[in-house]
């Protein structure tokens, strides 16, 4: 009975060197080191964006008491495919409402459009957790919209188009954001 163990304790050692084994650069018992941070590649100056993500708010907020909603917050990201993060651009952000479904007619025209300048864009800049993205702040309520917050609609189907001097405009995917479901 003590001949097949001997055996088998025989061969492991035999094959123990053979077994790859692995380097720490800590000792015993000590937490291993993290890794060394990298910089994050910075963006070539001559990107175009190509991609548009918008990200409204799926439910408008009730701002004036009255029971509709008026307003609502978007995150908005470009992209420079295949380059890997978001970025800041200049040029001009449309943002455009329509009423559910009309927007795949190509005759339907928006009940409502919001631009957002050069200035006005870089005023919204900010940084989220995948990079430079910018944080507006749409209501039915501002100045240049007439008719105020009361569109008879529940949804709504919205659009950003980004316009770049000298390119052709970007579009974003279709967002449908609810009216009639308010959030605080």
């Amino acid at each position: 009975m003590k001949r097949p163990f001997l055996s088998a304790t025989i061969l492991c050692c035999a094959l123990l060197p053979v077994v790859p084994g692995c380097v720490t650069e800590y000792q015993e018992g000590q937490a291993p080191l993290p890794p060394q941070p990298r910089d994050i590649p910075s963006q070539p100056a001559s990107l175009a964006v190509n991609k548009v993500a918008f990200y409204p708010e799926l439910y408008v907020r009730d701002t004036n008491g009255n029971g509709r909603g008026d307003r609502f917050d978007a995150t908005v990201y470009f992209w420079s495919e295949p380059y890997a993060f978001p970025l800041h651009a200049e040029g001009t952000l449309t943002i455009s409402l329509y009423r559910t479904g009309d927007y795949s007619d190509p005759e339907a025209e928006p009940v409502r459009e919001w631009v957002f300048d050069a200035s006005r864009l870089a005023a919204a800049r900010a940084r989220a957790w995948p990079g430079p993205c910018y944080i507006l702040h749409v209501s039915l309520l501002d100045d240049d919209q007439r008719g105020g917050d009361n569109l008879g609609l529940s949804s709504v189907d919205l659009v950003a188009r980004f316009e770049q001097p000298g390119r052709r405009p970007i579009y974003s995917g279709l967002s449908t954001v609810h009216l009639d479901h308010t959030s605080r």
